[in-house]
């Protein structure tokens, strides 16, 4: 169920703010960030790609400083476990792009 910022398209349910994401039942709300957010190990978090640098991504989840997703935390489309190489670095965009809306847990 979509409560508090949150919309339901094409039976999904996507975020309007970044902020907090908040579970209670079925019932899922994203509470927003109205000052700067210190994330803690384990929250989950709804962030924008801000930036692509050298084998990672900044994130902007309105925090203090942008968070970073390294190539190597994420799994690739093809679900194969294996060390990213020199050709995934240069595929970056075709995973994330600039603008792209994620959900990442902090680690």
């Amino acid at each position: 169920m979509s409560g508090h910022g949150t919309f339901i398209e094409d039976n999904k349910i996507f975020s309007n703010v970044v902020g907090m994401v908040e579970k209670t039942n079925k019932l899922i709300m994203v509470n927003p960030i109205r000052a700067k957010y210190f994330g803690h190990v384990g929250d989950i978090v709804v962030g924008r790609i801000a930036e692509i640098s050298n084998r990672r991504w900044l994130v902007d989840i309105g925090s203090h400083s942008y968070g970073y997703l390294n190539l190597n935390s994420i799994n690739l489309p093809s679900g194969a476990q294996r060390r990213k190489t020199e050709e995934d670095e240069l595929n970056m965009r075709t995973y994330f792009d600039e603008n792209d809306i994620i959900v990442a847990e902090i680690q």
